[in-house]
């Protein structure tokens, strides 16, 4: 029996993921450059009411003005946009293209000249109190300095982001055809611009079940845009450091009195008080944007998931494809998977995926080749969102089982101490539905006794092995102090093949039930 090692499809799937999160990102900074704007706009009048306090009411510093609200969209920006879609798509579908690594730079270069030029084209001239230029005080020219620490920061950003473009890229070319095809987000034959627009802004498959598509897809872009919430909270911290020599000249100015060079009368203490009340409410609106994006984020999701929910009737009326079967015990109904080791560039870019439940899972891939289904719990108040469920009496469920399984096109059955798990191995050995079936264990039963147990039942199950004899198998593969455990297996020319890990995380199912979808034997590509 030879072991498929999970471990390095998952190492490679997470570093070119990421070259695909910094695509989106850079097209949803675009998409919400007029909220930024507004942001900008909203910091730069405190800036000026901080200033007009300094100078005790005696100012003639420019105020900011609504017109610096208006955005010409150019074909620049339409050139970037595509440039960007055009990597993300190369990365999306494990394509080995060195020359996307041109297309990162021309893209980036972009965007850091186009913040270069709004800068030298700013058409707001920034003078001290009292009308005088700002001074030269030991932090040099302060908007000089906001230019320089927040332009230079976001071009550190650049270079490592196409630095993970370029890690992204070897990734690719070391990975076989079978690999990248069991990698790409998309399945063969479903690569095309309208898939690629979905995958670009963060919407997914199971939004053709959505009550209103128009309501959905725009919550699930904000739901993408609150992924980026790390990097938002990192954007703002630059943000910070940036207006801080600008805000300290101005706290200087004012407690500076009769300082000749900041050209201002003794303040009273009001206007200390005033100008004091304004940085720190200042700081806090700049440290609550990102709990905002955030807060807004969940909202959608939430929102979005709440508009795709679905039972088995409704879902089979709608979408005709074989269906792909879901089968658990209830206690494993909504079982959450393990996040993924947590690095740098998965912390800016990947900072709301966690939670991730196999059901989730299930829903995302599966809904690629058919509708996913399982049985209801009773108890469940309403169906969830996830895979669409239907409700059955106590008799009935068997039934519904066989009926399931004899039309599905994939089954996936998650492993447990349960009759009801135990009836449904047996009779997927029993109908030769096995070439179609995948046996994963969850997540808290990978590497222990209990896992080990189940693994050797379900294989003793599935080819009408003893059991000593299943559990030798198993214990071959899954011993104390191995550097692999099994997450489960799958019957491939009517031999068994054991999936291992070192570490399950979420991404490792997700290889594994890729892998698992993208091999069934005799599979065509079924339209929507």
């Amino acid at each position: 029996m030879e072991p498929l090692a999970l471990d390095p499809l998952e190492r490679s799937y997470r570093l070119v993921l990421l070259g695909q999160r910094i695509c989106q990102l850079y097209c949803f900074m675009l998409i919400f450059e007029p909220l930024s704007k507004l942001i900008s706009f909203a910091l730069e009048w405190l800036v000026w009411a901080i200033g007009a306090l300094a100078a005790a009411g005696d100012t003639a510093q420019a105020m900011p003005v609504l017109e610096q609200l208006f955005l010409v969209r150019s074909l620049r920006d339409f050139v970037f946009v595509v440039n960007v879609w055009a990597v993300f798509t190369i990365y999306a579908a494990f394509r080995p293209a060195w020359w996307s690594i041109i297309l990162c730079i021309i893209a980036l270069g972009y965007n850091q000249y186009v913040a270069w030029l709004a800068i030298q084209t700013d058409p707001t001239e920034w003078v001290g109190p009292a009308g005088r230029p700002l001074p030269d005080t030991v932090l040099g020219n302060p908007l000089d300095l906001r230019d320089w620490l927040f332009q230079g920061g976001l071009a550190v950003l650049h270079l490592y982001f196409l630095a993970i473009a370029v890690l992204g890229q070897r990734e690719i070319h070391r990975r076989d055809e079978s690999e990248r095809a069991d990698l790409s987000e998309f399945a063969p034959g479903q690569l095309g611009a309208g898939s690629s627009l979905l995958a670009l802004f963060n919407i997914p498959q199971a939004i053709r079940y959505a009550s209103s598509k128009l309501f959905t897809g725009p919550l699930m872009i904000l739901a993408g845009v609150a992924n980026f919430t790390n990097f938002w909270r990192l954007t703002v911290i630059f943000l910070m450091a940036a207006f801080a020599p600008l805000l300290i000249t101005y706290f200087l100015a004012a407690v500076a009195g009769g300082n000749p060079d900041m050209a201002v009368r003794q303040p009273s203490g009001t206007a200390i008080v005033a100008v004091v009340v304004v940085m720190a409410v200042f700081l806090g609106i700049m440290l609550l944007i990102p709990w905002l994006i955030k807060l807004l984020g969940r909202l959608a999701t939430w929102l979005a998931k709440w508009q795709m929910r679905t039972s088995l009737e409704t879902i089979q009326h709608r979408d005709h494809r074989p269906p792909v079967l879901f089968l658990r015990s209830f206690a494993n109904d909504l079982v959450s998977l393990p996040d993924e080791r947590r690095t740098l560039a998965g912390w800016l870019l990947d900072g709301m995926r966690k939670g991730v439940t196999l059901d989730y899972m299930m829903l995302e891939e599966g809904t690629r080749i058919g509708p996913c289904v399982a049985l209801g719990n009773p108890d469940d108040p309403a169906p969830p969102y996830g895979v669409a469920r239907g409700y059955f009496d106590h008799d009935d469920w068997k039934d519904a089982v066989r009926s399931l399984c004899k039309d599905s096109a994939a089954i996936l059955l998650v492993l447990d101490r349960t009759e009801g798990v135990d009836w449904e191995i047996s009779h997927i050995a029993r109908c030769e539905f096995v070439n179609k079936a995948l046996f994963l264990l969850a997540p808290g039963d990978v590497g222990r006794d209990r896992g080990r147990d189940l693994l050797g039942k379900a294989l003793a199950n599935t080819f009408g092995l003893p059991r000593d004899e299943a559990g030798r198998i198993v214990a071959e593969h899954d011993r104390d102090g191995a550097e692999l455990q099994p997450v489960g297996f799958m019957v491939r020319d009517k031999a068994a093949r054991l999936l291992v890990t070192g570490r399950p995380t979420q991404y490792t199912y997700l290889v594994a039930i890729r892998h698992f979808l993208r091999s069934l034997p005799g599979r065509t590509e079924a339209s929507a």
